[in-house]
C-alpha cells in the first residue's frame, strides 16, 4: 500500500469514527468521551492534519478542525474538575491540549488552548508530587509514568519556545534522587502499588542528565563510584515512605496515605527486603488492569502485602509517620494505622545493616484474629518452622517471631487466591507465602529476618536479643543495651 493510499484509508476510518461518535452526542457515548480516550485521539489526529491535507477537501479539513475543537474545548473544560486533581489524567489531558494547539496553530483558538493547557501543566507540577517530587500515586511504577510525563511536558515547552515550567528542575531531582534509592541493587524495584513485580528501572536511565542528577542519584547509578553515599535511612514522611539503604541491604516501608484518586493498595505498613543480592521478602505486585478480577480480589488487598490481616478481613485505614532516627549500629522508622478499630503500630529497626527486627503493636478492646503475612519471592524455597530458613540462590535468611510457631506456608493457591506474584497485566506466578496467626485483644508480634548463621535469637518483653546484641524496645527509641 503506498502513501496515497494509506492517507486514504485513515480519512475513511477516521471519518466513520466521527460519523459513529459525533461531538454532539456525547451523552449517548459516554465511553468514547471519558477524558482519557478524548484526550489520545485530540493528541494524535490533531498531529494528522498536516499529512491528511493531502487527501481532504476543504469542507472535509473544516468538518476534521471542529470535530478536534469539541475535544479541545471539553478537555478544558475538566481542568477544574477536583476529581482530576493531582491526577495522570489531567496531565495527559493538559498535555494534548497543548499538542492541540501546536498542531492546529492557525486556529482561532489555538492560542487560548496553549495559555489553558500551559497554567494546567504548571498547577499539576504541584499537585501531582509530594515532599517537592514524590508522586502522590502511592506506586513505584506509577512515579516513574509521573516523572516521564513531567519530562514530556517540559520538552515539549522548550521545543516550542516557551519558557520552562516553575520548579521543574527542582521537582525532577528530588524524583529521580527518588527513583534511585528506592531502585534494587538487581536493576529492579520494589513493586509498590500499581507495578508488575520485578519492573525493571532503566526507562528511567535516560532523565538522569548531569543537571538533574543529585550527587546520591550519581552514587547509586555507578555502583558507588562517583557520587556521594546516600544515607542508612531516607524518609519522605509526606509521601509516606521510608528508604534503608546499606551496602546490599535494602528495605523500602510504606506508610503512604496521600489523599485523592491513586494507583496504590491496601498496604498499610508493608515493606519489602532485599538483602545478599537476592529479594528476600518481596511485593506481589498488580500492573494496573481495568476489570481484572484477579486484582480486584487478590493483588490489590491486604491478603497480597506484607502486613497484618485482622479477622481476614481487607481493611485499609489512614497510615501515619511517627518517628525515625539513626544511632549507634541502629537505624528505625516507626509509623501508625488504624484498622477497624485495631491500631497498629509497626516498627522497622535494621541492626549493623544486616539484621532487621519488626515490632508490631496492636491495641484493641475486642479479641481478634491477627495474620502475620510475608511473601517471598517465587525463586524461593521455605522450610516452615519456628525457624523459617528461606533460601533464594546464594542468599539464605532466616525469620524468627516471638510467636514462636512454624507458619502456614501457601503457593500458589486458587480458592481464595494467595501465594502469587504477578509481573505482567492479568498473569501470576506462583511464589511461596508465610503466614502465622495470634489470638487476644492487644498483642506485640515481634519478628527478625537475619542471614542465616547460626546466631540465636530470643525474645523477652521489650527486649530481643539477636547473638551477643540485646535491643532494648522499652522506650520509643530503640536502644542496644549490649553487643559484640
Amino acid at each position: 500500500m503506498d502513501d496515497q493510499s494509506m492517507l486514504l484509508e485513515a480519512k475513511r476510518l477516521i471519518f466513520s469514527f466521527m460519523d459513529h461518535y459525533p461531538a454532539n452526542g456525547a451523552s449517548l457515548n459516554v465511553s468514547q468521551w471519558l477524558d482519557h480516550p478524548t484526550a489520545y485521539r485530540l493528541a494524535n489526529l490533531s498531529q494528522m492534519l498536516s499529512p491528511l491535507s493531502a487527501v481532504l477537501n476543504e469542507e472535509e479539513t473544516a468538518t476534521l478542525a471542529d470535530y478536534l475543537e469539541a475535544h479541545a474545548e471539553y478537555l478544558i473544560s475538566l481542568f477544574p474538575n477536583p476529581a482530576f486533581y493531582g491526577h495522570n489524567h489531567g496531565f495527559m489531558d493538559a498535555m494534548a491540549v497543548y499538542s492541540a494547539s501546536i498542531a492546529m496553530a492557525s486556529h482561532p483558538k489555538a492560542n487560548d488552548w496553549r495559555s489553558a493547557a500551559r497554567e494546567r501543566l504548571s498547577e499539576l507540577f504541584g499537585e501531582m508530587f509530594v515532599d517537592v517530587g514524590v508522586s502522590r500515586e502511592e506506586s513505584l511504577g506509577y512515579h516513574y509514568y509521573a516523572a516521564r510525563l513531567m519530562f514530556e511536558a517540559e520538552c515539549l515547552s522548550i521545543l516550542n519556545g516557551d519558557a520552562q515550567i516553575p520548579s521543574f528542575e527542582e521537582r525532577a531531582k528530588t524524583a529521580l534522587e527518588f527513583a534511585a534509592l528506592a531502585s534494587l541493587p538487581d536493576g529492579t524495584m520494589p513493586a509498590i502499588g500499581d507495578t508488575r513485580y520485578a519492573q525493571e528501572t532503566r526507562s528511567a536511565d535516560k532523565f538522569y542528565i548531569d543537571e538533574l542528577t543529585t550527587p546520591i542519584s550519581r552514587y547509586i547509578l555507578s555502583d558507588g563510584k562517583e557520587g556521594s553515599r546516600p544515607p542508612e535511612l531516607t524518609t519522605y514522611r509526606e509521601a509516606g515512605y521510608s528508604i534503608f539503604r546499606d551496602d546490599d541491604l535494602h528495605i523500602f516501608f510504606d506508610f503512604s496515605a496521600t489523599p485523592g484518586h491513586t494507583h496504590g493498595h491496601n498496604d498499610d505498613l508493608s515493606f519489602t527486603l532485599y538483602r545478599d543480592g537476592k529479594p528476600v521478602i518481596v511485593d506481589p505486585g498488580g500492573p494496573f488492569a481495568y476489570g481484572s478480577r484477579e486484582q480486584k480480589e487478590y493483588f490489590n488487598t491486604a491478603h497480597a502485602h506484607n502486613v497484618i490481616v485482622i479477622d481476614g478481613a481487607d481493611t485499609k485505614g489512614k497510615a501515619e509517620f511517627i518517628s525515625d532516627g539513626t544511632e549507634d549500629r541502629l537505624s528505625w522508622v516507626v509509623a501508625r494505622t488504624v484498622l477497624d478499630g485495631v491500631t497498629h503500630e509497626r516498627t522497622i529497626i535494621t541492626v549493623d545493616g544486616s539484621d532487621v527486627v519488626i515490632r508490631d503493636r496492636l491495641s484493641s478492646n475486642v479479641e481478634h484474629e491477627y495474620r502475620l503475612i510475608f511473601h517471598l519471592p517465587p525463586t524461593a524455597n521455605a522450610v516452615p518452622r519456628p525457624e523459617t530458613s528461606v533460601t533464594n540462590g546464594d542468599a539464605k535468611s532466616i525469620v524468627f517471631t516471638s510467636l514462636d510457631q512454624a507458619p502456614q506456608l501457601l503457593l500458589g493457591q486458587t480458592s481464595p487466591l494467595r501465594g502469587w506474584v504477578t509481573a505482567k497485566t492479568l498473569s501470576k506466578t506462583e511464589a511461596p507465602t508465610l503466614i502465622y496467626s495470634a489470638y487476644g485483644a492487644s498483642k506485640t508480634i515481634y519478628s527478625v529476618i537475619a542471614p542465616e548463621g547460626g546466631k540465636v535469637v530470643s525474645f523477652n518483653d521489650d527486649q530481643v536479643q539477636i547473638g551477643e546484641t540485646i535491643l532494648d524496645l522499652s522506650e520509643p527509641e530503640p536502644k542496644i543495651m549490649t553487643g559484640s
